[in-house]
């Protein structure tokens, strides 16, 4: 009795190795890979119907053959190393490669160990045709250059129009005989001109959906000090900027805020003074945030003065990105001179 039950046992265990060996077998016949199994001398030990579909050849004329037989080219010296490697490291290998008929395949090589010993005896290849997916790959790299190119020609096509509203500005500017409508063109042009900056970078950098802020300040300076020449006073510029890129949505309101301080400080600060100093800093804060400051040495604000009420435009402005656009925090600290210092987060 006891005998028929470990014959019994051993019967099913049979049974279910066999009906495992046979769903193996189906799933490596019926699959659209081509598998197969090489030797240490790179002979053929196994090749599915997929396989031979591709060859064009029964299984007697391939297994016990050498792969060169069937590979030839860099894909042969390639398909080589990776199997010595797989042999030598005991660790699978994925890799892509072209066939002579300008067919991508994506190939996976993997060991077979012997159970008792762990000595590989021979590798498992898996190759699958993904031309279709290359070609996809393809057409996505084809439309995306040629979005570039087109937002490149936006950028330029955005800063000449710019551009012409600034000389424009500019000519009335000319035209005009009263002081407050010229300081006032003036002030619009220096706006304009912040954001022509901007497109103007983006049309120049690599990345056309950020801008790096460096660059830019140093530029913007550059701007404003040809807007006001400060006769009889000597001002030097310090920066300090991280030169990190930001997206679009940050830098175009950053730049207006810089340009309106900037501008703020070469206007009223030096009054009667025979030298200031205007420093900008721009840089990563904790918990992701971003601080800019812009300060300068130079007569400070009105005892009176209330950044809140103010009516000033250009502070207005300022006030207005910071809390609607950047959705920051903005103080300003009288300590020699004046300071603006401004806090947002990254989105």
């Amino acid at each position: 009795m006891g005998r028929s039950k470990v014959d019994e046992k051993h019967k099913r265990a049979e049974a279910a190795l066999r009906a495992s060996e046979e769903r193996y077998r189906s799933l490596v016949e019926s699959t659209d890979d081509s598998i197969y199994t090489v030797n240490r001398d790179g002979k053929y030990l196994f090749a599915n119907k997929k396989m031979l579909s591709v060859l064009g050849l029964p299984q007697q004329k391939v297994v016990g053959r050498h792969y060169s037989a069937f590979i030839s080219g860099e894909p042969a010296k390639e398909f080589d190393v990776h199997v010595k490697q797989v042999f030598e490291y005991g660790k699978s290998v994925t890799y892509e490669c072209r066939s002579k008929d300008d067919v991508w395949l994506l190939r996976t090589l993997s060991p077979i160990k012997d159970p008792e010993t762990g000595e590989i005896t021979a590798v498992t290849g898996i190759t699958k045709s993904i031309t279709e997916q290359k070609q996809a790959e393809d057409q996505l790299k084809t439309a995306l250059k040629e979005k570039e190119v087109l937002l490149r020609e936006i950028h330029h096509r955005v800063k000449n129009n710019l551009q012409v509203v600034s000389s424009l500005l500019n000519m009335q500017a000319r035209t005009a005989k009263n002081k407050e409508a010229i300081d006032v063109l003036a002030e619009s042009r220096n706006r304009i001109n912040a954001m022509a900056l901007i497109h103007s970078q983006l049309y120049e950098n690599s990345d056309l959906s950020a801008i790096h802020m460096k660059g830019f300040v140093d530029k913007l300076l550059g701007q404003i000090l040809q807007s006001y020449p400060v006769q009889d006073t000597k001002i030097s510029s310090i920066v300090h900027v991280v030169d990190y890129p930001l997206p679009i949505s940050i830098a175009v309101p950053l730049g207006l805020i810089v340009n309106e301080l900037l501008s703020n400080a070469f206007k009223h600060a030096f009054v009667n003074r025979k030298e200031g100093e205007i420093v900008v800093v721009l840089r990563a804060a904790a918990e992701g945030l971003v601080s800019l400051t812009v300060s300068d040495d130079g007569v400070g604000l009105p005892e009176r003065f209330d950044f809140k009420t103010s009516e000033t435009l250009g502070l207005h402005v300022v006030k207005i990105l910071v809390e609607e656009q950047l959705d920051g925090n903005l103080e300003v600290i009288r300590d020699n001179g004046t300071t603006f210092k401004i806090e947002f987060k990254l989105a």
